[in-house]
């Protein structure tokens, strides 16, 4: 299934992080995960905030799942993606807490939100 990664970026000094660390987890456990920030790395440097979750508005679309990085309710362009799952009434993952960075070859604990 293809999930879509969401949530906060502006001010998070750890954003990439968090995406790259959900985006294995979700590939460990079958899915095909769909991290924007990977995306946004190639927008062109002046780009807007608009243009960046227009982008990401549009990447989601082509998603069948949605997963939501603790905290995301925080973020004006995650509270405008859950609201773009909602009305596709795709499902919805919450993450329970915030998970930490993990070193290569360590397995997170406790993400047992979305299943293989």
């Amino acid at each position: 299934m293809r999930v879509y990664i969401s949530g906060g970026i502006t001010g998070i000094p750890n954003y990439q992080e968090r995406f790259k660390n959900a985006e294995t987890m979700l590939y460990n456990k079958g899915h095909y995960p769909v991290n924007p920030c990977n995306v946004d790395a190639v927008m062109p440097p002046d780009s807007t905030w608009e243009d960046y979750v227009e982008v990401d508005l549009a990447i989601l679309r082509r998603c069948e799942a949605i997963y939501m990085l603790y905290g995301w309710e925080k973020s004006k362009g995650a509270r405008r993606e859950i609201a773009q799952a909602v009305e596709m009434g795709i499902p919805i993952y919450l993450s329970a807490f915030d998970v930490p960075v993990l070193k290569e070859g360590e397995e997170n604990v406790g993400e047992n939100e979305i299943q293989s």
